[in-house]
């Protein structure tokens, strides 16, 4: 049986050649697989730093896979998706990192969901 959430990361790494080289080139510096709410972030990350260079469609297939698993995912995909995936992107879009607005545009409805109740959850008044 896998890691809770192992599922989620596995797709998301998958969902992009950006995000499976930085995947892959973290794996064989580390000499290890994070556990899959790191893994998420560290993809999350990949996402942020490569952002303007991935085309729309790419970036739609990795925003997708994020969607399914917080709509149809169970518990560990979920939390894998959202404290580790959608919560780094939220934290970097704070810190101006990523372009936040265009972002959004591209995010799920359950993934908006969830970032419009995490900045609930910290005082920050959520995005419309």
């Amino acid at each position: 049986m896998s890691e809770p959430g192992a599922a989620a990361a596995e797709a998301l790494a998958a969902s992009s050649s950006a995000l499976a080289d930085e995947d892959r080139a973290y794996i064989e510096s580390e000499g290890w697989v994070p556990p899959p709410i790191v893994r998420a972030a560290i993809l999350a990350r990949a996402l942020v730093v490569h952002f303007a260079e991935i085309p729309a469609e790419e970036r739609g297939a990795i925003l997708s896979v994020a969607e399914r698993f917080m709509v149809t995912g169970d518990d560990g995909d979920k939390a894998a998706v959202a404290t580790g995936f959608l919560e780094a992107l939220a934290n970097a879009g704070d810190r101006s990192e990523i372009d936040m607005d265009r972002l959004w545009s591209e995010l799920g409805e359950e993934s908006k969901a969830y970032l419009r109740a995490w900045d609930e959850f910290n005082g920050i008044t959520p995005r419309p």
